[in-house]
């Protein structure tokens, strides 16, 4: 049965109008839902790369032993985070570590002092394993060419030691609890030697 054609549309049945007024919402609807999936999609496949977000990786060897290999964008925030935590008589800013071959890092930063003036910060620690966490010692520290004091350089070795034992606290792995036993760098890359705990 063919249905009825009204001229005028203001007299046409509201049952008429309603089986064809739906198309448009539902068309709607489906665009919106295939256009969230599509987004999703292209920020799955387009996202920037996870490991530098993450900065570490880890490995389990055969001897029972596991290596936990960290970057300098990872130890970055992790000074970064420390600094800022660490009272100091200033405020760093733009902190970047650097993992140098021979058990070092180098970090950089800048210090606004009073007036506006920014000067540069230089640190150099020496990492090691002690006590199943990672520790570090302020070997020098500079804002310019002025040497930091001995109270200032402990207050910053203090507070990246507590920065960093996050690192090596709670490795756990198939139900084994491992500690820390040694570390060793090379240009750009921290690498953590785990044994299982006694």
């Amino acid at each position: 049965m063919d249905e009825p054609t009204y001229p005028n549309r203001a007299i046409e049945p509201a049952r008429a109008r309603g089986r064809r007024g739906m198309r448009g919402p539902l068309w709607g609807l489906g665009g919106l839902i295939c256009g969230a999936l599509l987004t999703v999609l292209a920020l799955l496949l387009f996202a920037p790369g996870r490991t530098s977000v993450i900065g570490a990786t880890g490995t389990v060897g055969g001897s029972g032993t596991a290596t936990v290999s960290v970057d300098d964008v990872l130890l970055s925030r992790l000074c970064a985070d420390g600094i800022a935590q660490a009272q100091l008589p200033f405020t760093a800013t733009n902190v970047q570590a650097h993992i140098q071959p021979g058990d070092l890092v180098t970090i950089a930063g800048d210090v606004e002092l009073l007036g506006g003036l920014t000067r540069p910060l230089a640190v150099t620690l020496r990492i090691e394993a002690a006590n199943g966490q990672p520790a570090v010692q302020v070997t020098e520290a500079r804002v310019g060419n002025l040497p930091l004091p001995g109270v200032v350089t402990g207050l910053l070795e203090d507070a990246l030691n507590q920065q960093l034992a996050g690192l090596g606290n709670g490795l756990a792995l198939g139900g084994t609890r491992y500690v820390l036993t040694g570390v060793e760098t090379s240009a750009g890359r921290l690498v953590m030697t785990f044994a299982p705990a006694p």
